[in-house]
Formats: C-alpha cells, sequence, structure tokens
C-alpha cells in the first residue's frame, strides 16, 4: 500500500471533494446534490491517495491579515472502507500541517464533530497538553463540535 499526500489542485480535487461530499452530507432540506459549493471553499488544501486512488481529501483557509488558518471539509472516499484510511487520513493531516508552517502560520485551527476524525487530531498531536490546545464549541444545531488547534510558536 502506497499513500502519498499532495497540496490541493482545487480545479482538479474539487469535483472529487464535492462527489465524495454529496455522498456523506445533506443539507438542511434534506437535499445532499451541491452540498460542498465551491464559492465557500478555500483553493488551498491537501489531497491524499491509497495506491493512486484520491482517498482523503481537506481545505485550508489562509487569512492575509493573521497568523491562525483554519482547516476545513476533511472528507474521505466513501468507496474506501479498510484500515488504509486510517492512515491516509494521518497523511492528510501530516501534509496539512506542513502547508501551515510553509505559509508562516502559527496557529492551525481544526473543526470537527466526527469522533473518528477527533481521533485522529488527537493523534497527530492536536490535543490539550504541550505546545496544544483543545476548544469546546457549541454548535448551532446543539451538536457539540471540537475545534482543535495546534500552536507552532
Amino acid at each position: 500500500m502506497n499513500i502519498e499526500s499532495f497540496p490541493l489542485d482545487f480545479e482538479r480535487d474539487y469535483p472529487i471533494a464535492q462527489e465524495w461530499a454529496n455522498n456523506w452530507w445533506k443539507d438542511s432540506d434534506g437535499d445532499s446534490e451541491n452540498y460542498l459549493k465551491k464559492d465557500i471553499l478555500p483553493t488551498d488544501g491537501a489531497i491524499t491517495y491509497i495506491d493512486n486512488t484520491p482517498a482523503v481529501v481537506s481545505f485550508q483557509y489562509f487569512p492575509y491579515n493573521s497568523k491562525v488558518c483554519f482547516m476545513a471539509f476533511l472528507i474521505s472516499n466513501p468507496s474506501i472502507r479498510d484500515k488504509s484510511m486510517s492512515a491516509a487520513i494521518d497523511s492528510n493531516l501530516e501534509k496539512s500541517r506542513e502547508l501551515f508552517k510553509e505559509k508562516g502560520f502559527l496557529i492551525q485551527t481544526v473543526i470537527t464533530h466526527n469522533k473518528a476524525i477527533e481521533k485522529h487530531l488527537t493523534k497527530n498531536g492536536y490535543h490539550d497538553g504541550g505546545n496544544t490546545e483543545l476548544l469546546y464549541l457549541q454548535h448551532n444545531s446543539n451538536d457539540q463540535l471540537l475545534a482543535f488547534h495546534t500552536d507552532e510558536r
């Protein structure tokens, strides 16, 4: 098994992410078509492949006036349901971390309500302790969201 992560090529990778998002999520009307709208996404992020098959994509918001960036929409390929996905998610988080460091950001924030992703974030250094903090936020749907961030100062 060969797992590789790369910076996102937005025009090439967006349709892949949109297809996966349409499989995983529905909007408030129960509609899944076009849930992940192009105009809400940044053009930066990471994509991970397992044996040349797209497996995980994430998007990073890099603001021009702050040293805090935000990773959102970590989306996995719904057709991959084996243990290789765990390694692919870890690889994507590692590439995302590399990207924010390369661009000079000090803090990367990730928000999720997915327990599996929460475990990967904690495993990869996004947790309370050392130079990191774990923040608990409340989502407007009353589902608890976890906001993880890593502080690289």
